[in-house]
């Protein structure tokens, strides 16, 4: 690429990322089209090969683009066209991975050691948790992701916050909310699949 185009692009790339970090919606989308797919690839890449499954990797996914728009968009203002927006991304999604991964080591949920009276499953009010489910909805908890039980045990179980699930996990504290959610949508779909 010749000089001036290449400064040409590296200028549509810094507004475009402006644009983004001022909130322009339309500038957002036209990000996540350009550049989703690489985000995936890298992310897909690297936690792929650690046996992370496609609904983890496209958390984290999503996870790297909320990062971007967190606290008035601080990390997407950092972004100053010293390089591609797209080389830039992928080094933002790397470190994102790298996080991820650094806390799945340090955390430590015991959950095959757990008994069976401990674990609790979603009820009609989720802050209250029954005392000894069934020793099936236990087994099916155990067959779940990781990711699942280790967000199950952390909610229920342990009763821990959403900020603190989230730090343990390497997540958004926003998106335990969801990732809760899935998980139990999860346990609801094995139980009803073992049947009685």
């Amino acid at each position: 690429m010749n000089e001036p185009a290449e400064t040409e692009a590296r200028e549509a790339e810094l507004a475009l990322a402006e644009a983004c970090a001022d909130g322009d919606a339309v500038a957002w989308s036209r990000l996540v089209a350009d550049y989703g797919r690489l985000v995936l690839h890298v992310v897909r890449r690297a936690l792929g090969a650690r046996g992370y499954a496609e609904e983890d990797i496209e958390d984290v996914v999503a996870d790297t683009f909320a990062e971007l728009l967190r606290e008035d968009a601080k990390v997407l203002r950092t972004f100053r066209g010293e390089c591609k927006l797209s080389t830039w991304l992928a080094v933002i999604a790397t470190r994102r991975v790298a996080r991820v991964t650094r806390r799945k080591r340090q955390r430590s949920v015991p959950l095959d050691a757990a008994p069976e009276e401990q674990v609790a499953v979603e009820t009609e009010d989720a802050d209250e948790a029954p005392a000894s489910p069934p020793a099936d909805v236990w087994q099916a908890v155990r067959d779940l992701p990781e990711r699942d039980r280790a967000l199950l045990t952390l909610f229920y179980q342990e009763k821990k916050p959403h900020k603190e699930i989230a730090e343990r996990l390497g997540i958004a504290p926003g998106s335990v909310g969801q990732l809760l959610f899935r998980a139990r949508e999860r346990l609801r779909k094995k139980i009803v699949l073992s049947g009685p």
